[in-house]
């Protein structure tokens, strides 16, 4: 590509001539060097639309990626009216391992008496077990 290397340097050229036969030859070095400069960014926009689609490149290596731009539907985020709910379901007692009662204390920081409704809500926490090893020594 030339645009590395440009063979007119644009320093060197008269730029103020004195006469018409220097400003023609003026008007022809700056059209060599246009018509040059539209090679090399002809080129340019070449390399600059090759992408994985129409070249050998890579996927990684693709300059542009295009965003897809997708209409607002106008609903909130999350599960809509309506939707199945997905949660885990709440073992019997005869199945868990540990019951732990969190109740408050009977007085509140302030003095009065700390009032508790009648429902108890459960929560469940399934934890996984750590792996432990077994050791068997053999004496022979």
């Amino acid at each position: 590509m030339t645009f590395l290397r440009m063979k007119h340097d644009l320093s060197k050229l008269n730029l103020k001539p004195y006469n018409l036969e220097e400003a023609l030859e003026l008007i022809n070095q700056l059209a060599e060097v246009i018509i040059e400069l539209k090679k090399d960014n002809d080129l340019l926009r070449e390399k600059l639309n090759n992408n994985s689609k129409n070249s050998s490149l890579p996927p990684s290596q693709d300059l542009k990626k295009k965003k897809k731009i997708r209409p607002a539907s106008g609903r909130k985020r999350g599960g809509q009216p309506g939707h199945k709910a997905s949660q885990r379901l709440v073992i019997p007692l005869s199945q868990v391992n540990k019951v732990i009662d969190c109740k408050p204390i009977e007085t509140c920081d302030c003095g009065n008496k700390v009032i508790l409704k009648d429902k108890i809500e459960r929560h469940q926490v399934f934890e996984i077990p750590i792996a432990n090893y077994e050791v068997t020594e053999y004496r022979i």
